[in-house]
């Protein structure tokens, strides 16, 4: 195995915690003089609760790219071109445009605003002693 065939396993191996919210097929679009063009090759977007991990599908091996949601600043949709589109900010400064496959693109965007709310620290977490389980499985039996 060569040394780009490890890190494009390592990079898109799911982390401990880490759940995929989604699978896509995108591609990148690019401004032109004569309107916005989807570049080649297509690239699957996976989606996870904490990135975005695009790997281009080509039978040559590229090393994919996993953007952390913290480098991501803001995901808006629109149409490009008559393209259904989103634009990915990034803490970078730059704008990264994708065309999302046909029916695919409300369910890519929710996954990716899932992907960008952070989880709340103040979420009920209901505490139940096991004394009172016993108390409440005692009850419920005898009804």
């Amino acid at each position: 195995m060569g040394l780009s065939t490890v890190g494009v396993m390592d990079i898109t191996q799911l982390q401990i915690g880490e759940i995929r919210l989604g699978e896509y097929l995108v591609q990148i679009a690019r401004p032109t003089a004569s309107g916005w063009v989807a570049g080649i090759p297509p690239i699957t977007a996976t989606i996870t609760n904490r990135r975005l991990i695009l790997v281009p599908q080509t039978r040559k091996p590229y090393p994919p790219a996993s953007i952390p949601s913290d480098h991501i600043t803001q995901a808006v949709e629109m149409l490009l071109g008559q393209r259904r589109a989103v634009q990915i900010r990034l803490t970078i400064d730059y704008n990264l445009h994708l065309f999302i496959g046909w029916g695919q693109g409300e369910e890519f965007m929710a996954r990716l605003q899932k992907m960008l709310t952070p989880p709340d620290q103040h979420a009920y977490k209901p505490v139940l002693l096991p004394h009172d389980l016993k108390r409440l499985i005692e009850e419920i039996s005898n009804l």
